[in-house]
């Protein structure tokens, strides 16, 4: 029932989406990107998908991946994400995903609150922050708090700009997981970022990768 209840709001999110490309492509973006990052444990992949899309009560977003790294079986996580005009501080917090080749998935929705919009200062320097509580329903990834946020690209050179990226999730009994990108954007290779990718866990020590970010469009 909860697997139906997620796919019933993913199904209206992308109906909307097409229904909003076909009339009027402004209201709508696609964003299509993949990081390659090598590290002490070999290469990891992660290609990724954001779109955003006007509704008539707010907006309708998503975010997704798939992720193939050394020793883990294939990860995958699909978010979306409804947020009315009328509070743009707030939003419902969807997410579904896990490890198809073991059988394995999980449901999640929650409130969340959307930072750079309940605080307008925070808005200069970040591109987006947000905080959202995801209760357990359904699968193998328990009840979780999620902080993440991105800056907006700030100067290094005249030829040089960087921006910072990340997420933390925080689990019961003092577990958490959090992945951090630090990124060159060049002037001269506007669709190609070199970068820095740093994955730090409660059950591991801190892994540093080096590698790129490939932004499709």
């Amino acid at each position: 029932m909860k697997i139906r209840i997620f796919a019933i709001v993913f199904a209206v999110a992308v109906i909307a989406m097409g229904s909003s490309l076909a009339q009027e492509a402004p209201k709508a973006s696609l964003h299509l990107f993949s990081d390659q990052f090598g590290g002490a444990d070999g290469a990891v992949f992660y290609p990724q998908y954001a779109w955003h899309v006007k509704v008539p009560t707010g907006t309708a977003s998503g975010y997704g991946f798939g992720e193939v790294a050394p020793y883990e079986e294939f990860f995958t996580n699909h978010l979306v994400i409804l947020t009315p005009d009328k509070a743009p501080w707030f939003s419902v917090h969807a997410e579904i995903g896990g490890k198809p080749n073991l059988g394995l998935s999980f449901v999640q929705i929650g409130p969340r609150i959307n930072l750079t919009s309940a605080i307008p200062w925070l808005a200069r320097p970040m591109d987006h922050a947000f905080f959202t509580a995801l209760p357990r329903w359904e699968g193998i990834r328990p009840n979780n708090a999620l902080l993440a946020g991105a800056t907006n690209r700030f100067k290094v050179t005249n030829n040089l700009q960087a921006s910072i990226e990340g997420y933390r999730r925080f689990f019961p009994h003092g577990g958490y997981y959090g992945e951090y990108w630090l990124l060159a954007h060049p002037k001269k290779t506007p669709h190609l970022s070199p970068g820095i990718f740093i994955l730090n866990d409660s059950s591991s020590t801190t892994s540093v990768g080096l590698g790129m970010r490939l932004s499709l469009f």
